[in-house]
């Protein structure tokens, strides 16, 4: 979560700085349309959330799966068992 938070915290206080009536250089474009850059950032950012939550969940599947075999040192142990539903 903190990935997501904290950008946006100090983009907040990069943008306050920056747009302070103080700052000269700081353009004001009123009849501004559009932006591909800032489009391509606005998506970039969830899809590359997505992309990285999504990775980390496959791999923790992966990794957990219960017909995986476990690494071991020694031998395998074998262990026969019956199942009877009446008893």
């Amino acid at each position: 979560m903190l990935a997501i938070v904290l950008p946006t915290i100090l983009a907040i206080f990069g943008f306050a700085f920056w747009f302070r009536a103080s700052n000269t250089k700081a353009r004001y474009q009123p009849n501004w349309a559009y932006s591909g850059a800032i489009e391509l950032v606005v998506w970039a950012v969830p899809a590359l959330t997505v992309i990285l939550l999504g990775g980390v969940a496959w791999i923790g599947a992966h990794d957990l799966d219960p017909a995986k075999a476990i690494a071991g040192a020694s031998k395998p142990l074998r262990i026969q068992a019956v199942s009877l539903d009446w008893k």
